[in-house]
This record gives C-alpha cells, structure tokens and sequence, in this order.
C-alpha cells in the first residue's frame, strides 16, 4: 500500500518482493511483447534478483561470468553445452539449475569494475549481460532466454515505471539482506539525480580496498536501474530496479 504521499512503504529491510507476484511498478514497465519463457525471465530478474553464493538462496538467480570465446559462442549460437565452468572466472561452486544473471567477464576492458581507479561508468559491462537459464540434465546447458542484453532491458522498462511505488532508498536499512548495502554507498547516494559507476569501497576502517568489497550503481533521474556488489573474487550480487535516491 502507498502512504499519503502515493510512495511505497515497501522495502524498509529491502524486500524485493513476496514469491506470489512481481511488484506491480515492475509488471508495467514491460512493454514489448516476448514469447512467455522471455517475459517470465524477466519477471524472475527483477523480482528477485541475482547472488553468487547461492547454497542457502536458491530462489534467486545465480551469476555467471563467461570468457570472450564462450560469450561470443552464447550470443551467435543461442546456447552452451559441456563443462563451461573451469574456464570461468566467478563460479567457485557448483551452479544451481535456473536463470542466471550471466556476462562477459571482461566487457570493461581498460575500464575494469573491480580497480582502485572508479570505472567511469558500468554501461558496457551491462551491455554484454543477458539473462539465461542453465540445466544439468540430459546434458549441462546454458541458453540464452532473452536476446536484448540487460542495458537494454533496464532502459526499455525505465521508461514505463512507476517511480511512486518503489521503495526509498531512505527507508532501505543498511547491512541488511537482500542488498546489504553499506553505510557509505547509502549516504554517498540518497540525494543523487544521475550517475553510473563505483559509489563506495569497503568501508571498514582502515581499508577502502575496491578488491575487499566495491559497490557500483546505475542511476537515472533519481531512479535506480540497478545494484552491483562486487570484490575481487567477482560480482557478488545484482539487483534490478531497487530503489530509488529522490
């Protein structure tokens, strides 16, 4: 339920929702007609987002960075089959049969993500970041659900959200699952019309190493279109549409 001003309540410990329904403001914002696996992919994304340590999270999706050779291959064949793991940089653990959040691990190229120089914005690496699903069974296989690549898909629905029913990012705790963001990413946020790019480093005393722990963000018109964690070992979460900074 919205309060008197017409925003959502929702989202005081960063609930992105119950498993029964996709918050409505995302629902809507979904206008071009896919085929149902695409549209339910979709859904899934946003509703839920994307872990990497999923052993104890199975509902949302996992992450998975591919090489050059293997992204490409995913892109112009539509899938993957095999072991596709040891090539792969973010995957320690045994993946878990659903959608992923999958990209090309490089796709910053001399503008890394993970750096002590801020990356001056994070636009190509979701550029080559799609939505997949992966199976063991006959075979291991990762497929492509949805051809447009996440930007893509961020940018089509930013421009039928209902900006009034998302959550503040005032009102999201800190250091509370499912984003656990930090304090200083919150304070360096709220207040923020447009920026695309590294927002706070681990901030525990002392450190600030972007390799302990980075948090970056994608934010338009005060609208957040997505939240990355990420450190050394690579992206630690993804999480689309969770809030917004005005």
């Amino acid at each position: 339920m919205a309060d008197d001003e017409g925003r959502s309540n929702k989202g005081q410990d960063g609930d992105l929702g119950k498993p029964d329904g996709c918050p409505s403001y995302r629902n809507r914002a979904m206008t071009k007609r896919r085929h149902g696996e695409a549209q339910e992919a979709i859904r899934r994304a946003f509703h839920f987002g994307f872990i990497r340590l999923r052993r104890h999270d199975v509902e949302r999706g996992g992450i998975i960075g591919l090489e050059k050779p293997e992204y490409d291959a995913l892109i112009q064949k539509g899938d993957l089959t095999g072991d596709i793991f040891k090539k792969d940089r973010y995957n320690d653990e045994p993946l878990i049969e659903g959608l992923h959040f999958t990209c090309w691990a490089d796709a910053q190229e001399e503008d890394d993500l993970i750096d002590w120089e801020p990356p001056t914005t994070i636009k190509p690496f979701l550029r080559h970041a799609h939505l997949c699903s992966y199976r063991e069974s006959p075979f291991p296989e990762l497929k492509l659900i949805v051809k447009e690549s996440i930007y893509d898909i961020l940018l089509e629905a930013l421009e039928n959200i209902d900006r009034r029913a998302m959550p503040f990012l005032s009102d999201i705790e800190t250091q509370k699952p499912p984003l656990d963001l930090s304090r200083s990413f919150k304070d360096r946020l709220l207040g923020i019309n447009s920026v695309c790019g590294r927002i706070a480093t681990c901030d525990w005393p002392g450190c600030g190493d972007p390799f302990c722990s980075s948090e970056l963000a994608w934010v338009e018109n005060g609208i957040c279109l997505v939240y990355l964690s990420a450190s050394g070992a690579g992206i630690g979460s993804v999480f689309l549409f969770p809030f917004t900074t005005l």
